[in-house]
């Protein structure tokens, strides 16, 4: 279960709004989600959650395991809520980086062809060897391109998260759980962000 809202480490402040727009859903989802929880344990009468519309209550050989069994859906709950908050701040990130690719491809090329006299071997086609705006399809080429720039445990927690994304995204036939809080995977791909766009 996600610890993120507990996240002991100092936290980082996160740059980017849009990012923290998700994230303060994700957060608001899983108060809710809680508090539901402990109304539903609570309230004996399972009134509450008929009104939610949960079929877990009323059925006499079920009493015995009444708080198992509600600690066991909200759990299943919140672990689907923290799987849709990835999902969300990876595809968030993926568009502020891929809309940002232009500038940062510009700006490389602006600045690699400043250091090439016209005389120069390869002066005329200096440009081709950045890549083009084409040439970056999905998130590994950003991972790919910011291998060596960013710290190598950034570059190691992002493919993490990715690799998590991907899991949830298929189905969660391949690829491996993250030990990440959606709190740490938010930090992270703030700082990433912060690379990309000062680049």
């Amino acid at each position: 279960m996600d610890n993120g809202l507990n996240y002991s480490k100092k936290e980082r402040i996160i740059k980017s709004e849009i990012l923290l727009k998700v994230f303060d859903r994700y957060e608001l989802l899983f108060n809710l989600c809680a508090n539901a929880k402990m109304r539903s344990l609570s309230d004996k009468s399972d009134n509450y959650m008929r009104k939610l519309g949960l079929d877990i209550v009323g059925k006499k050989k079920i009493k015995k395991k009444r708080n198992s069994l509600i600690n066991e859906y909200f759990d299943v709950l919140q672990k689907d809520l923290e799987d849709s908050a990835v999902l969300n701040l990876v595809a968030v990130f993926e568009s502020i980086a891929f809309n940002n690719i232009p500038s940062v491809v510009d700006k490389s090329k602006k600045k690699l062809s400043s250091h090439y006299i016209q005389s120069d071997p390869f002066s005329s086609s200096v440009k081709s060897f950045v890549k083009s705006t084409q040439d970056i399809k999905n998130i590994s080429t950003i991972v790919d391109i910011l291998s060596g720039n960013i710290p190598i445990s950034l570059e190691n927690d992002l493919k993490k998260i990715i690799d998590y994304r991907n899991r949830i995204a298929h189905g969660k036939r391949f690829g491996s759980t993250s030990d990440l809080s959606v709190r740490a995977t938010i930090e992270k791909l703030d700082e990433v962000l912060e690379s990309v766009i000062k680049a």
